[in-house]
């Protein structure tokens, strides 16, 4: 694909184009990848304790 403009000169200006699929979600789609990604107790523990600054034992 190609967007085809004319410049202020009267030339022809050929644009590199391409089309992409997207894809809506709704709040149970978004609420199902928020799941996805939650965090397991002992790694949000361990991410918690980094953030303080602990080292682990």
């Amino acid at each position: 694909m190609v967007i085809v403009e004319t410049s202020p000169d009267v030339a022809i200006v050929l644009w590199p184009a391409t089309v992409a699929p997207i894809e809506l979600y709704d709040e149970a789609r978004v609420a199902e990848f928020l799941a996805e990604d939650a965090l397991t107790p002992e790694p949000e523990a361990r991410l918690e304790r980094a953030r303080r600054g602990d080292r682990p034992t």
